[in-house]
């Protein structure tokens, strides 16, 4: 398993994203959701912006996707 990022969930609870499994960022509304490339598992609700989640992974971990 790779490195773990830390966001904010959309009730303010910590959400661990593994950037290895991220497929898709989209806006949703002020926030982002996360698709994840595992089948089964469900989108992620995050109150960062979309732009944030992508720099993040980008700046931190060499997360190399841009949508």
């Amino acid at each position: 398993m790779g490195k773990l990022v830390a966001f904010t969930g959309l009730n303010g609870e910590r959400v661990w994203v593994n950037p290895s499994v991220v497929a898709r960022i989209y806006p949703e509304g002020e926030g982002a959701t996360v698709y994840l490339s595992v089948p089964g598992l469900a989108p992620v609700l995050l109150r960062e912006p979309a732009d944030v989640v992508a720099e993040t992974l980008n700046r931190n971990l060499g997360w190399r996707r841009r949508f």
